[in-house]
């Protein structure tokens, strides 16, 4: 006997995928904070900030020109969607 409440959850794994460039980052290390290469898992629900800040944001710039929060990112799945996320960009 199958019902609703006993089916399995569909889980949907997706990706962002960041290219990060700053043209004096020899010199500057601003993106020195930063794990290249490595796979982070956030809950969808959470707004991921970028910016100088260690304290507010998840990934940070080091660079003084930077503001505490640069940009955020957060995402969505839009109604009546099963399969699509989308995000929404806002700068600070």
């Amino acid at each position: 006997m199958s019902s609703f409440e006993d089916a399995d959850t569909e889980e949907t794994v997706t990706c962002l995928h960041m290219t990060v460039y700053h043209p004096n980052q020899q010199q500057s290390k601003v993106f020195q904070s930063l794990k290249f290469l490595h796979r982070d898992r956030l809950r969808a629900s959470e707004v991921v900030k970028f910016g100088r800040n260690p304290n507010t944001c998840y990934y940070t710039f080091m660079d003084r020109q930077v503001s505490r929060v640069q940009f955020s990112l957060q995402l969505f799945k839009p109604f009546n969607s099963l399969s699509e996320l989308q995000y929404r960009h806002s700068c600070c």
